[in-house]
């Protein structure tokens, strides 16, 4: 799995960035580098890179897709629908395509539609992670947390470090009233890039869930602001496990494949 799988956003950027001093006019490095961008959410690189890659290789699926991807992030969904669209004429068969479409689908909350379009492109690649993830994170937002959680567990089963799958897999957990398992997948997908912006709405939310008082909350989240997203995860892990020496070694989906989701648990060393 790659670094940009993993969600180790600055090693995936590095990397890109070296392939790209020995060919500059390499369209997929320019691509993937936009997705780790728009990730960090440095819109306005990302945006440079999306059209330089399809500048390159206009013919490409992969590069409407990104600067679809990043134009919806700039909230143009009509320009972003145009360039989902002509990789989806270009790749009739992929499936990423139609999770480009889900995502515009998306924008004006028809989460229904986009659920249809990521069973279709499921049906083309059913051990597809990133659609397995979009599904989950699609159900979930209609509050199908029975089914968001089918899908994130299925992800985690195919890719057990993916960040997205980790993130979401612990929103269900939180909804489910499981603190504890939500804070572990928190701390795991920490472990991968302490400043993954996805994993620290999901420390933000499991806080917020842990406080009695919202006065309180927003203290605490000034504190962990000021301190950064290393000293986020110190705490933690320190919730999750009290002592000095504690160190999480594989991520926490250990009875994911025994079928019980609520109870995954990290293997530590102390």
């Amino acid at each position: 799995m790659s670094a940009l799988d993993r969600g180790q956003l600055p090693a995936a950027i590095d990397g890109f960035r070296r392939a790209l001093t020995l060919d500059p006019d390499e369209p997929r490095a320019h691509a993937l580098l936009a997705v780790a961008l728009l990730r960090r959410k440095r819109l306005g690189a990302a945006l440079i890179e999306a059209q330089t890659a399809r500048r390159l290789s206009p013919e490409a699926p992969l590069t409407h897709l990104v600067l679809g991807r990043v134009l919806l992030a700039y909230r143009r969904p009509s320009e972003a629908r145009e360039h989902v669209a002509t990789a989806r004429g270009l790749a009739p068969s992929a499936p990423a395509p139609l999770r480009g479409l889900a995502t515009v689908e998306r924008y004006p909350d028809r989460d229904d539609r986009a659920v249809e379009l990521l069973t279709q492109a499921l049906e083309l690649a059913p051990e597809d992670v990133e659609t397995l993830v979009a599904l989950a994170d699609a159900h979930l937002a209609r509050g199908r947390v029975d089914d968001a959680e089918r899908w994130a567990r299925a992800a985690l089963e195919a890719e057990p470090e993916h960040a997205d799958a980790l993130v979401l897999m612990g929103h269900v957990l939180l909804r489910r009233g499981d603190v504890s398992d939500a804070r572990e997948h928190a701390v795991w997908a920490l472990r991968t890039d302490g400043s993954d912006p996805d994993a620290l709405r999901l420390v933000a939310a499991i806080k917020a869930r842990e406080s009695l008082l919202l006065g309180l909350w927003f203290r605490v989240s000034s504190v962990l602001a000021r301190l950064g997203p290393s000293a986020m995860l110190v705490l933690l892990a320190a919730d999750v496990a009290p002592g000095p020496a504690v160190a999480l070694t594989a991520p926490p989906v250990a009875a994911l494949r025994g079928g019980n989701v609520h109870r995954a648990s990290c293997a530590r060393v102390t």
